[in-house]
Formats: structure tokens, sequence, C-alpha cells
């Protein structure tokens, strides 16, 4: 992960609930965070049901996933961006 800043990303939760957050700078998109399901836990069909799992509970008053998007808005915006957006 960068070094200079890391999520407020808890391995438990997002791991029983099928997401995560990766560091992977160079993605197409310009982005270097995402959120994304895990593939190997198949808990959801797409990263998109993965983003509208995190809205949701953020929704709800999760200050956990609330924290997340928090770090995408502050660090990440493009992937804010996409991750609130198919939640709409």
């Amino acid at each position: 992960m960068n070094s200079e800043i890391s999520p407020p990303y808890d391995d438990a939760v997002a791991e029983a609930e099928g997401w995560f957050i990766s560091y992977a700078p160079g993605n197409s998109d310009g982005t270097n965070w995402r959120l994304e399901r895990r593939d190997e836990d198949a808990v959801f069909n797409s990263d998109h049901d993965a983003h509208r799992h995190v809205v949701a509970k953020a929704t709800e008053g999760s200050e956990y996933h609330r924290a997340c998007l928090a770090f995408l808005r502050d660090h990440e915006p493009i992937e804010y961006g996409i991750v609130t957006g198919v939640a709409r």
C-alpha cells in the first residue's frame, strides 16, 4: 500500500462482506485506489454490486462504510464517483 496514506480498511469486516479496497497504481482510468469485490468469495456478481453494498451500508449509518467512502472521496475522487454513481 501507499506508505503515505491508507484507507480505514478492516480486512475482517470487508472480507466477510466480500469486498476490499486495493492500491494498484497505473489503472487505465488514472486511479490508484479501487473498491472491488473479492473474486474468490463470489459474494457479489460484480464490482458494481460491491459498490452498491458499501453505499447502502453507509446510507444505513455504518460509520465504517462511511469512512471507507470518505477515504475514496478525499484520496481517489474518480473512484468515489464510480462507486457512488453506480449506487444511484
